[in-house]
């Protein structure tokens, strides 16, 4: 799995390409984290959660890859954050 600052470079670059307008999220702010086993990229701005990417490790017929949700995911007590 890529680190961390990979996986929030990419999701960073990958919003910036879709150019959805608004706030550009704060790097320092953005965070990977992980919720029943599946790894999250929450891109941030302030407070303000700007978008979430989902990350799917490489298999042996796909390459690793970050989906962008289309909903925020609701999960009780919030996401665990991933090891560094």
């Amino acid at each position: 799995m890529p680190s961390n600052a990979d996986l929030i470079r990419r999701a960073h670059a990958a919003w910036l390409r879709s150019g959805p307008g608004g706030p550009e999220p704060v790097w320092s702010a953005s965070t990977v984290e992980v919720h029943k086993g599946r790894t999250y990229v929450v891109l941030r701005r302030g407070g303000e959660t700007v978008a979430i990417y989902r990350y799917k490790p490489a298999t042996a017929f796909t390459r690793d890859t970050l989906k962008l949700l289309k909903r925020m995911p609701t999960h009780e007590g919030g996401y665990a954050h991933a090891a560094a």
